[in-house]
């Protein structure tokens, strides 16, 4: 199992929070972060694995819904 930290970023690119996820590989951790809610239409998450940027190819709508 991995720690990963999902960022949460508004509209305008700023880091509003972040939460730890515990996941086997990206794939899942990408799913659970999709799970979560965003706080708003327009935001999104970023998702890091130690110092690498774990590479999420999907639009914000996807993102926030799920």
């Amino acid at each position: 199992m991995t720690d990963y930290w999902c960022r949460f970023v508004d509209s305008r690119g700023r880091i509003y929070a972040s939460e730890r996820l515990v996941a086997r590989d990206d794939a899942e951790a990408i799913a659970k972060a999709r799970r979560i809610p965003l706080r708003s239409a327009g935001d999104s998450f970023e998702l890091w694995d130690g110092r690498r940027h774990v590479d999420i190819d999907h639009p914000r709508e996807a993102a926030r819904n799920g």
